[in-house]
């Protein structure tokens, strides 16, 4: 049979007018998962001291409350902690950390947020108020007010809505700027009654006259076109595909100059608030030929949504990809690994699953992880490790050169489907 040649076309690379900015966080991760529990823990770790002992402190309290929470549930139970970063300005670094609690056992979801504003000038963790005086503040009151009741009139608390109204700093302490809105946040009963969702309002700045000291500068970056190199794949040769999970993060840029070293690819399911953070990680996935792939924005789970916040999950992560490097994602790796139904009709791609787990993800050693690895692997094996740790990177090095000598073909999620094929229509035709 003819050697199966797959091309791809390029892709041409679209980068709006963005701040350039020095990204000094790792990202923090944990997962962890039993019979009773799911637990996806993502913060960042920004090495500001002040900064990273106040997230640190939240982390823990929260997840603390969710173990005193659930720990004589008898039924499954979610902990999902996911962050947003974005740097203004080049000066002001702001973050959000946002908690889902999510239970059978419970009578509905425990959502809460934490936001944080840092001036990376001073070093200084900032409020509301080192931002606008007590007279500007007093300007967002008509306005807040009329977000409010338009957005959420129909679970507004009265009586607490009313102490809202007071011009206290106290009462804006979760807040994120960005270059034309305030944004404020208020965690669910705090204004609302039956409301399980964080209440977020956005104030244009222009309209309440703030003037705010952002140091400004517009950056532009040329558009780039992303020649994907072709490859040739022999069907009748084994394949296997590497997949992994969860990044990008501070190890993926390892892992992807090992691949290329080794000129193997693999297929990146990615979280998509963690995308904008590596946004040239993720060009160069698509450069060296890799595959990237879907997992959610914030790695809930997914079988556990409704329609709605389903398919934010998987629209977000696909819009972020599409809007940074004009790739649309055809596939998708399901959180957990948990898949139903219901998620297959709702997500309009192909479910990628694995046949080998390195459990990367709780092993510590290197050695091990490939050692699990390569006693499981056979013709059209779909690996699952995460692009999160060093020591994936680490087993890496043992596993790619083995598997090669095995004389094994590293393919991508999609080209291993496309073999299989293959392989299908040759054995009718025979």
């Amino acid at each position: 049979m003819k050697k199966l040649t797959l091309l791809v076309l390029s892709i041409i690379l679209f980068i709006g007018c963005e701040d350039k900015v020095v990204v000094r966080e790792k990202v923090k991760t944990m997962i962890r998962q039993n019979e009773y529990q799911k637990v996806a823990i993502n913060y960042p770790i920004t090495n500001y001291k002040e900064l990273d002992e106040q997230i640190k402190k939240d982390v823990d309290h929260d997840y603390q409350k969710f173990q005193k929470d659930t720990k004589s549930l008898s039924t499954p139970s979610e902990f999902n902690l996911s962050y947003t970063y974005n740097i203004l300005h080049e000066r002001y670094m702001m973050i959000t950390l946002s908690t889902m609690i999510q239970s059978d056992a419970l009578e509905h979801t425990n959502n809460s947020i934490h936001t944080y504003v840092l001036d990376q000038k001073k070093e200084k963790i900032l409020t509301l108020e080192d931002f606008i005086s007590k007279e500007e503040l007093k300007k967002i009151m008509p306005l807040m007010k009329e977000a409010l009741l338009s957005k959420y009139k129909d679970c507004i608390e009265m009586e607490n809505f009313s102490e809202m109204m007071a011009p206290n700093f106290d009462h804006f302490s979760l807040f994120t700027l960005t270059e034309d809105y305030l944004i404020l946040y208020y965690n669910p009963e705090q204004l609302t009654i039956g409301y399980e969702d964080i209440v977020s309002i956005e104030i244009p700045l222009d309209k309440i006259g703030l003037r705010i000291d952002f140091e400004r500068g517009v950056f532009e970056e040329e558009h780039e076109t992303i020649s994907i190199p072709e490859k040739v794949i022999d069907p009748n040769k084994k394949v296997i595909a590497l997949t992994f999970d969860d990044g990008p993060s501070y190890y993926t840029d390892q892992i992807l100059k090992l691949l290329q070293k080794e000129e193997v690819t693999a297929t990146f399911f990615l979280i998509g608030n963690k995308i904008n953070r590596y946004q040239e990680t993720v060009q160069t996935m698509l450069k060296n030929g890799n595959e990237i792939g879907n997992h959610s924005f914030s790695h809930k789970w997914l079988t556990k949504l409704d329609d709605d916040d389903l398919q934010e999950e998987i629209i977000l992560t696909q819009d972020t990809i599409k809007n940074l490097t004009g790739f649309t994602p055809r596939v998708f790796r399901p959180t957990y690994g948990a898949v139903n139904d219901d998620l297959k009709h709702q997500v309009n791609l192909t479910p990628i699953m694995w046949t080998v787990d390195s459990s990367d993800w709780k092993i510590k050693n290197a050695n091990t992880i490939a050692n699990r690895v390569l006693e499981s692997c056979q013709d059209t094996s779909i690996i699952l490790m995460h692009d999160t740790h060093k020591r994936s990177y680490e087993a890496l090095k043992i596993i790619i050169p083995s598997l090669k000598e095995q004389g094994y073909q590293f393919v991508t999620a999609s080209e291993l489907e496309t073999v299989k094929k293959i392989r299908a229509r040759a054995k009718l035709d025979a």
